[in-house]
């Protein structure tokens, strides 16, 4: 029987509807911080781990995946009861991880511990251990993920070690509900043909490009070009790959180059159009006021970026 009013939907893919059904993530502990050389033994968790190297180089090793390079924008998942070693080997890195739990269960998730270097026998803390998450692609997952939309999945995890180091556990639903955007976010990107990777390294030179045009009006047909597509496929594939439209990243880079001479180089409204290619200080005032919600004048007088702007 037909409810009244009722129109045909297309339901979500088989796995959609596996998540849909099954995920319910619980943040437990994350950080964003920078580190100076540093290493921790090979140990195995009880929860998931998600880390983010912003910047900086480092030797990571997951499971059978021994030894493998991390830099800028890597994006490693290691899941429980992994053997994992990491080593930070530049002289300085930005890190960003999340401990989580993909099923949030009460009897098993509200625990709060440090597992050093070296805890390798998991046994008498089983009853803790999350369970293998099966069904899916992310079940699969572990070390390097080939992700090719990392900005925007790395400023999804700046934004939730904010919340989380804001409210902890009062923000739990909301924190939730970023795990399961952030991992959907993953799963759509994660590189898996040799097409992708192709476009792939395209898209970080655009990326690359983009931001290198912070101080002049920005014009896709330019980075169209050099990466040899049309303007329309360009726009569609950089969506894909970096979760936000070239105009939109090109802003991005703008308006933090704004701040940065708001604040640093302490020039004015005025100046500020100028060195970054307005036309004038009116639509500069416009465009920064739209972006973070305060004038450059208010800015200057407290600087504050909200996350997720940069």
């Amino acid at each position: 029987m037909r409810i009244p009013g009722q129109h045909r939907v297309k339901a979500p893919s088989r796995e959609e509807s596996f998540l849909l059904s099954s995920l319910s993530p619980y943040v437990r502990q994350s950080g964003n911080e920078w580190r100076k050389p540093w290493h921790l033994p090979s140990r195995k968790l009880l929860d998931y781990l998600l880390v983010l190297v912003n910047e900086g180089r480092g030797v990571f090793s997951v499971g059978r995946e021994l030894d493998f390079e991390v830099g800028n924008g890597d994006i490693i998942w290691i899941p429980p009861d992994t053997p994992h070693e990491m080593r930070g080997t530049s002289a300085k890195m930005h890190c960003v991880h999340i401990h989580f739990d993909l099923v949030y269960a009460p009897a098993r998730s509200h625990w709060d511990a440090y597992l050093p270097g070296g805890t390798k026998d998991l046994k008498p803390f089983r009853k803790m251990m999350h369970p293998k998450f099966p069904g899916s692609t992310i079940g699969s997952w572990s070390g390097k993920l080939q992700v090719k939309n990392y900005p925007a999945a790395g400023r999804l995890m700046v934004e939730i070690c904010d919340v989380h180091g804001k409210y902890g556990n009062g923000a739990a639903l909301r924190l939730s509900a970023m795990m399961i955007q952030l991992i959907d976010l993953l799963r759509r990107g994660t590189v898996s043909i040799g097409k992708d990777l192709a476009y792939s390294h395209k898209m970080l030179e655009a990326l690359e490009q983009i931001s290198r045009m912070a101080d002049i009006s920005y014009e896709d047909s330019i980075i169209a070009k050099s990466a040899g597509m049309s303007r329309s496929h360009f726009r569609k594939i950089f969506r894909e790959f970096h979760g936000e439209s070239p105009r939109d990243a090109h802003t991005r880079f703008r308006m933090k180059k704004a701040c940065e001479l708001l604040v640093y180089n302490d020039l004015n409204a005025s100046e500020c159009a100028v060195a970054l290619g307005f036309s004038n200080v009116h639509n500069f005032s416009r465009a920064f006021k739209s972006h973070f919600g305060v004038s450059p004048r208010e800015y200057r007088m407290k600087p504050s970026i909200p996350y997720g702007k940069l």
